[in-house]
């Protein structure tokens, strides 16, 4: 999604409570700062649709949305307008760093919402169903974690169906028709595509065993 620039989202997301400003000081830090409730994150949130709605249906969870784009954040932030979940808050950093922002286990869930498939071969590392990717997922995620995908784009669907396969994670649902989410909130992304008539495709896996980052 190309986005026009806008100079106050820097201040605003650098002053929001809501945004935390160092997340790799909190590695292992995340239970003592928002409690021992499950904690879930959305990778690539946008606007924060769906993860507030997540955080507004699931109070007995704590949800993160990051973004690596200031501009995601600060309309995430607008979206709030003064009606903040306790249970929400935004990380404005790289999907890249998540082995140094969450220590081996620490996460319960992950949401992929239309990640852009990057659909040239050469651009495949950059997929966050690449096993560059899956890899970190699988450390920072507890026994029992979940990775939940979503997307219009069925080649990158299949693609990440195989991605996956034979990694710590097993595959419990994969969806070539996927109704809404269970909070009943798509995401903008979903909302255009449904619109338009196209197909949703979702998977969701969840992590099995213990995974050694050097080895696998």
């Amino acid at each position: 999604m190309r986005l026009r620039r806008q100079p106050q989202a820097k201040i605003a997301v650098q002053a929001s409570p809501l945004v935390l400003p160092d997340p790799l000081a909190l590695r292992g830090k995340w239970r003592g700062l928002l409690g021992p409730a499950p904690l879930r994150l959305e990778i690539g949130m946008g606007r924060g649709r769906f993860i507030t709605a997540q955080a507004l249906s699931d109070p007995q969870s704590s949800y993160l949305g990051l973004d690596f784009r200031e501009e995601m954040v600060f309309l995430a932030l607008s979206r709030l307008q003064g009606h903040e979940p306790a249970n929400l808050r935004f990380l404005w950093c790289n999907a890249a760093l998540l082995p140094e922002i969450f220590a081996p286990g620490e996460l319960d869930g992950l949401y992929l919402n239309f990640p852009d498939p990057w659909p040239k071969a050469r651009h495949a590392k950059r997929r966050l169903t690449h096993e560059l990717f899956w890899r970190q997922y699988a450390q920072v995620l507890a026994e029992g974690g979940e990775i939940r995908l979503r997307t219009d784009a069925r080649d990158f669907f299949e693609w990440s169906l195989e991605s996956l396969r034979g990694g710590p994670f097993a595959l419990l649902q994969a969806d070539y028709d996927a109704p809404l989410p269970e909070a009943g909130e798509a995401s903008e992304y979903e909302e255009r595509y449904r619109a338009l008539g196209q197909s949703i495709y979702s998977a969701e896996w969840r992590k099995e065993q213990k995974f050694d980052a050097n080895g696998g």
